[in-house]
């Protein structure tokens, strides 16, 4: 007997017009391989011995939103069943896990982006960087300005890759790392429907250091505009 309540993804794909076949959506590491055949997605779990199937949608980020909720729906009443004595499944519930927020993000932009593929990959190497960096945290309403900040002090002190051990990644490069994030944290309040603030929204720009010794233009105040005014009428004069 089946107590443990996973729910399984799988697709009703039609094979002929009165012939019909189910068949699993299967995942290469964290990310789905989805079936481009005509059908509709479906949940599967287990309630004890009887197998229970739910309607999840034709595209794959419906599928994905139906698969996110109806595992925070069953987690919430094993909860309720291993704790009667007053307490609610709700307060154990902790929030989205971050691999599914960024396996249904990255499925939104390939559907969205099919001519731009290596925005992409981009996109993939940044969110590996945020599992990566912020792996302390385990639900997408955990990470807030803090984990922002550290994410910024993290990516600063780390070479960027390609054998220059001396070397730290560009600012510009993690500005752009940041402005992924936010419209990730975007896509989760947004199509997600996560409450949540975008801890992004509005991040501090890093500068690199040739721009920070560039500074400021000089700004010059009435009396020292004055006296070089004055100055220059002498030099005049004495030309004349």
């Amino acid at each position: 007997m089946k107590t443990f309540k996973a729910v399984r993804l799988i697709k009703k794909i039609r094979l002929a017009p009165s012939r019909w076949s189910f068949v699993s959506v299967p995942r290469k590491g964290k990310t789905f391989l989805w079936d481009d055949r005509p059908g509709i997605y479906l949940l599967e779990w287990w309630e004890g011995p009887r197998r229970r199937r739910e309607r999840a949608g034709v595209s794959p980020a419906e599928a994905l939103e139906a698969l996110r909720r109806k595992r925070l729906e069953l987690a919430g009443a094993l909860v309720a069943e291993q704790f009667p004595q007053g307490k609610t499944a709700e307060s154990f519930i902790a929030g989205t896990p971050i691999p599914e927020a960024i396996e249904a993000f990255l499925t939104h932009v390939r559907i969205h982006s099919p001519a731009k593929p290596s925005t992409v990959q981009r996109y993939q190497a940044v969110m590996a960087h945020m599992e990566r960096l912020l792996g302390g945290c385990r639900w997408v309403e955990a990470v807030g300005r803090a984990e922002v900040e550290r994410y910024k002090a993290a990516r600063s002190s780390e070479p960027p890759g390609g054998g220059r051990r001396a070397a730290r990644v560009h600012p510009s490069t993690i500005n752009f790392e940041l402005g992924v994030l936010r419209t990730f944290f975007h896509f989760v309040q947004r199509e997600l429907g996560v409450k949540m603030e975008n801890p992004c929204a509005r991040f501090k720009r890093l500068r690199d250091v040739a721009q920070k010794a560039q500074g400021h233009t000089p700004v010059y105040t009435a009396e020292e505009i004055r006296r070089l005014l004055e100055v220059c009428e002498r030099e005049d004069r004495r030309c004349c």
